[in-house]
């Protein structure tokens, strides 16, 4: 047996970000997985989860790993190099807020050092239910959306955090748990909801920040920017529009209304789609040989790809040539990102690491900032 400063748990939550490509707000909405794929959505919580394995087995090979049965972890850990053991029976297809309760407790019983856990803030809330200031967690962002600061910034970044936590004396920071405001997001305010901090190893460099309150001002100047795009556009240009405040601001200058938390598009002054799944977003980046993309930015985050707009897919962004790759994004919301970069996380890493480097983010009619694009850590 190991010594158990070398233990960690692992969760999966195999249906996490599963209802991102469908234009979901969450995953929690399917009753199955089957039910989700028979939509076109794609499990990504596993192989998230064996990125961040594999970075951790690279640097921590003797880690021993406390996981649930399939499709909870087990076959995850195994493939990364590990030998797991099991702490908890067979699971259903669709595993449910509880199962993730029992793993977590089942896991304190273990004394393991931390738990790692593969899933969007749900999860995490399911976890922190359990296992609240007790002991550490690690995100691996797997989710539709992840508000909580105890997500790492990518996959790898989780591996390494717990590799850190794991060779050195290492002190922990508290971290908030957050989820979306089921009622504020009805009345169109989107707006996420406190529950509560959690441990997390005190490596503040490898964890995203929480999401921010969107900074007051700037919004005049961006729906001015959405007419001085309008008047730009070409005939039969396919116009896309991420989801957010910022996007709702730039729609009303081209004189639509959209949907505030999905992607619209638009080809001559007509609305040709609105809340788009991925494949309605890639359906039409094929019929149509000049495309724009206009995205903004999470807020306290800095992320463009990745979080709260997986529709817009990795192939998606590959239609969009660089030049017609708008970010958008208010001064204030950038000033408060401040000295930290805009990030990216789309799922495909040379994807991620192709759009890295130092673009121009508009905050304005002829107005502009230049920012540095990370991915990964």
């Amino acid at each position: 047996m190991m010594a158990e400063h070398s233990r960690i748990g692992l969760i999966v939550n195999p249906i996490a970000g599963i209802g991102g490509p469908l234009a979901a707000r969450s995953s929690d909405g399917f009753a199955t997985m089957q039910e989700a794929e028979n939509l076109g959505g794609k499990a990504v919580s596993a192989d998230r989860a064996l990125r961040a394995l594999r970075r951790l087995h690279m640097l921590r090979p003797e880690t021993e790993i406390i996981t649930m049965a399939d499709p909870m972890g087990l076959s995850v850990a195994r493939a990364a190099g590990f030998n797991p053991s099991i702490c908890g029976g067979p699971i259903k297809d669709h595993s449910t807020a509880l199962d993730t309760q029992v793993a977590a407790r089942s896991m304190l019983e273990s004394r393991v050092r931390l738990i790692l856990f593969a899933g969007g803030d749900g999860t995490a809330r399911d976890i922190f239910e359990t296992a609240a200031e007790r002991i550490p967690l690690v995100g691996i962002p797997s989710g539709v959306k992840m508000h909580s600061s105890v997500f790492a910034l990518s996959p790898e970044a989780a591996g390494e955090t717990v590799a850190i936590a794991l060779r050195q004396p290492l002190g922990s920071r508290l971290a908030e748990i957050m989820d979306a405001d089921a009622d504020a997001l009805a009345a169109g305010r989107p707006s996420a909801q406190l529950f509560g901090y959690a441990a997390t190893p005190d490596v503040p460099r490898l964890f995203q920040a929480v999401k921010g309150a969107r900074p007051n001002g700037g919004e005049a100047e961006i729906e001015t920017l959405g007419r001085m795009l309008a008047r730009e556009a070409e005939p039969g240009q396919l116009l896309l529009f991420g989801p957010g405040t910022t996007m709702a601001a730039i729609k009303r200058g081209f004189g639509c209304a959209g949907t505030l938390m999905g992607v619209d598009a638009m080809v001559d002054d007509r609305v040709i789609a609105t809340d788009a799944d991925a494949a309605t977003l890639e359906q039409l980046c094929r019929t149509h040989a000049q495309r724009v993309l206009m995205v903004g930015i999470v807020g306290g985050q800095g992320f463009i790809f990745g979080r709260g707009n997986q529709q817009i897919t990795p192939d998606v962004i590959r239609h969009v040539s660089t030049d017609s790759l708008r970010i958008i994004a208010t001064r204030e919301k950038l000033h408060a990102l401040a000295p930290n970069p805009l990030r990216i996380d789309t799922g495909d890493m040379d994807l991620d690491r192709a759009l890295e480097g130092y673009r121009r983010v508009h905050t304005g009619p002829n107005d502009s900032m230049i920012m540095c694009i990370a991915a990964g850590f």
